[in-house]
């Protein structure tokens, strides 16, 4: 049986000789001892065991984990393609109804520059159609106002003259 270092010195403490009971009780003490060790040996390899199945967890949960982060990353990635496509979509949406709105605006201006140059020329043609309706009224006016302007410029005129040969017979009856 192998002895320990303890043991030797115990030995040659007690004069070197070791009775059979001393032997027996070493050995149960010794047992004892291995049992201990073993059970704490076999917790130790309980322990070791469970360290080591939560390692595994621990494993798998960091791959999942990985995993998860790498789809989240993707998730990502493809709301930000989303989200860029759609900022894309929406300018050019904009662009499309300004493009529009200065198609329809130009469209209506021309529309309405050409009804305004129509109302115009309408407005031109009536003026004009007044002037000359306006002129012929004042030639009718002419023609029949002539022989009232005759007669009273000939009223007055005899009226003149009927006053000079008065004042003139007058004046030859005082003078004379």
């Amino acid at each position: 049986m192998a002895k320990d270092f303890e043991q030797v010195e115990a030995e040659a403490k007690t004069g070197g000789n070791v009775t059979l009971d001393a032997e027996a009780q070493q050995s149960r003490e010794a047992g004892k001892q291995l049992a201990e060790e073993g059970n704490g040996n076999s917790d130790l390899l309980a322990a070791a065991r469970s360290m080591e199945q939560v390692a595994r967890k621990q494993k798998n949960l960091t791959i999942e984990l990985r995993q998860t982060t790498k789809a989240v990353a993707a998730a990502l990635k493809e709301i930000e393609d989303i989200r860029s496509s759609l900022h894309d979509i929406t300018s050019q949406a904009q662009q499309a109804a300004l493009n529009g709105v200065t198609a329809a605006q130009e469209k209506a201006q021309e529309e309405t520059i050409k009804r305004l140059d129509e109302v115009a020329k309408k407005n031109i043609e009536y003026i004009d159609a007044l002037t000359q309706e306006s002129k012929r009224r004042i030639e009718r006016l002419k023609m029949v106002t002539l022989p009232d302007r005759l007669f009273n410029f000939g009223k007055w005129t005899a009226l003149f003259l009927i006053l000079i040969i008065l004042c003139h017979i007058v004046w030859t009856m005082l003078m004379g």
